[in-house]
């Protein structure tokens, strides 16, 4: 029960950092927001990301 125990663990924190990635929690996306918030200057906006995925 122990093994079923730790797998069980590991399965969930893989799922939680994919369902962190994929919405864009990570930091970068935010990160990148603020920056433009900031004025910074780049080819693409993420505002429409942003809206699409709060």
């Amino acid at each position: 029960m122990d093994g079923v125990k730790t797998a069980l663990t590991a399965a969930d924190k893989a799922y939680t950092e994919a369902d962190k990635a994929l919405r864009g929690n990570q930091g970068i996306i935010k990160a990148a927001a603020h920056l433009e918030e900031l004025g910074v200057n780049h080819k693409k906006t993420l505002t429409p990301y942003l809206e699409n995925n709060p």
